[in-house]
């Protein structure tokens, strides 16, 4: 199994197409799922960029964070990916519900991925001394005190999904 098919089972296992069903044919949900997993794989296997955690499936393990976090955000929905609906008072767009962020993440869903990694990391380094389910309180609500609960449950959907369907061998990052 490659990445782009490793972050996609976990995006139709975190909301599933039928989730969508009153909005758009499932038809239309599968590609916009393929192609966020394409774009969330291809981020996480980018040399340039560093992943969240080391060894051998430290970059499996950044896609599915990343996954966790726009499905968390946004519940993967078309009008949300295309920035047609805005989130925290128009202030939160794209999947990840970026605030502050250039408008280009509204266009190119890689880089809303690059930036959201990047909030990601910078709310686990300013919240570690945090237990590590709670270190991403700072992206969710922008302070290491609030919003634990929900750091919690996101970083737990990833351990869950990692212990069952461990990385044995780490999906092909390479990107073609």
């Amino acid at each position: 199994m490659d990445l782009i098919d490793y972050v996609l089972a976990f995006l139709l296992s975190a909301v599933p197409p039928s989730h969508h069903a009153t909005v758009e044919p499932v038809s239309v949900t599968l590609d916009r799922y393929g192609s966020i997993a394409e774009d969330i794989a291809m981020v996480a296997s980018d040399p340039s960029v560093e992943p969240l955690y080391s060894g051998r499936d430290g970059r499996a393990k950044t896609a599915i964070v990343l996954a966790s976090v726009a499905a968390s955000e946004s519940m993967l929905r078309g009008d949300v990916d295309r920035c047609e609906v805005t989130g925290d008072g128009g202030k939160s767009v794209s999947l990840f519900q970026l605030q502050r962020a250039n408008q280009s993440v509204c266009t190119d869903r890689q880089e809303a991925a690059r930036v959201a990694l990047e909030r990601v990391r910078a709310s686990m380094v300013q919240c570690r001394k945090a237990p590590a389910p709670e270190r991403l309180a700072a992206y969710v609500s922008g302070r290491c005190d609030r919003a634990v609960g929900e750091s919690r449950r996101r970083l737990e959907k990833v351990t869950k999904w990692l212990r069952r369907y461990p990385v044995l061998d780490a999906p092909n990052t390479e990107m073609q």
